[in-house]
């Protein structure tokens, strides 16, 4: 099996190398405040540069990390304000 088709995240870094990040790594990483605050800022900044057309889904390395490498469409920037509502209100995105 391909790493493109594992169940995991692919984190791609500004280099284009694709790290698969287990889903579960997720959770754990918003126990802190500071790591919440700091992933909501990002999702708000993504939200942001989507609306701008700075970045667009399956263009650049934000765009191939925003669709896990075009293996689905990614969110667009309304998708984006219901998830960080859902973080902030603990209700399912």
């Amino acid at each position: 099996m391909s790493s493109a088709t594992t169940n995991t995240n692919a984190a791609i870094n500004p280099t284009g190398a694709s790290t698969p990040v287990p889903r579960k790594a997720f959770p754990r990483a918003m126990t802190s405040e500071c790591n919440r605050d700091a992933v909501l800022a990002g999702l708000r900044l993504l939200q942001e540069a989507l609306q701008s057309g700075v970045v667009r889904p399956h263009e650049g390395w934000i765009g191939n990390i925003l669709t896990n490498g075009g293996q689905h469409d990614g969110l667009d920037a309304a998708g984006i304000d219901e998830l960080c509502e859902a973080f902030v209100t603990g209700a399912a995105a």
